[in-house]
């Protein structure tokens, strides 16, 4: 009678207990989807210790590495996510994002026929794929072959207007020119599409800076510190820039009072 009494109890917590462990496989997953989650919440440390879980359970899971590269990209540590994405696309060719990171790294560090064929390779598969195609048409125009990479492009701005990275490239294409108006209407045009996008207004202001326009390039500045009031490094970017255009007393005015508002910070005192 004792016994009948504690079967239920008993199937309780051996269910629990088999719940609880899991299969290999499903461990692994549990790890990867926690790692995934954390990268998308920008805690990368957290998200890297629980990839490398994964891989403790299965060394050969090629979407583990490739999101260790990802999360590597992220901390600007190049070399080990380079080593990482290289291992991805050994154990899966077909892990497309991660070839295409790799191409990335592959164009920044200036070895363009490796990035090219990267992007080939993904193109051969999959010819609409967006990365890949922002990665050739930044290969072209490291090799000078700026209509061709203008081509791909404009394509891509016809089949997304809201996609940033075209009008970037083309912005960037319109500089090796030497056509600074070219540039600056890419990067407008963008602009129109995504007033908040950081990267154009700054590159844009960077570039108006150097044409002489310095009204225009205050204008990028002050922009970007009403539409990101959060973010105080636009502050110091703009006193920087007025130190540079010889306006030394409204960059000390910012730094006073970026100093006076954050003690701690000692960037604001050695700018």
């Amino acid at each position: 009678m004792p016994c009948r009494r504690l079967l239920p109890f008993l199937i309780v917590i051996l269910s629990f207990s088999i719940l609880s462990c899991g299969g290999p496989e499903e461990r692994k997953m549990k790890f990867y989807n926690k790692g995934k989650a954390l990268y998308e919440k920008g805690d990368y440390v957290k998200a890297r210790l629980e990839f490398k879980n994964a891989l403790q359970i299965d060394p050969k899971f090629a979407k583990a590495y490739y999101m260790l590269g990802m999360n590597e990209l992220k901390e600007k540590n190049w070399r080990q996510a380079f080593g990482y994405l290289n291992k991805a696309v050994k154990l899966e060719p077909g892990l497309y994002d991660a070839q295409v990171a790799l191409g990335n790294l592959f164009a920044a560090a200036g070895q363009t026929e490796q990035a090219r064929e990267k992007a080939e390779q993904v193109l051969s598969k999959h010819p609409d794929n967006e990365g890949a195609l922002m990665l050739k048409a930044n290969c072209l125009i490291a090799e000078g072959k700026t209509q061709e990479a203008e081509t791909i492009l404009t394509s891509l701005i016809k089949k997304d207007p809201k996609n940033f990275r075209p009008y970037i490239g083309l912005a960037k294409s319109r500089l090796t020119q030497k056509d600074t108006q070219g540039a600056i209407k890419a990067l407008r045009d963008l602009l129109k599409q995504d007033e908040k996008n950081k990267v154009a207004r700054l590159m844009l202001a960077e570039i108006l800076e150097r044409d002489h326009n310095l009204s225009g390039a205050e204008e990028q500045y002050q922009t970007l510190i009403r539409q990101n009031p959060g973010n105080e490094d636009f502050k110091l970017l703009l006193a920087m820039y007025d130190t540079r255009n010889g306006q030394a007393g409204s960059a000390e005015k910012i730094l006073t009072d970026l100093t006076t508002a954050h003690p701690e910070e000692e960037k604001y005192r050695t700018a």
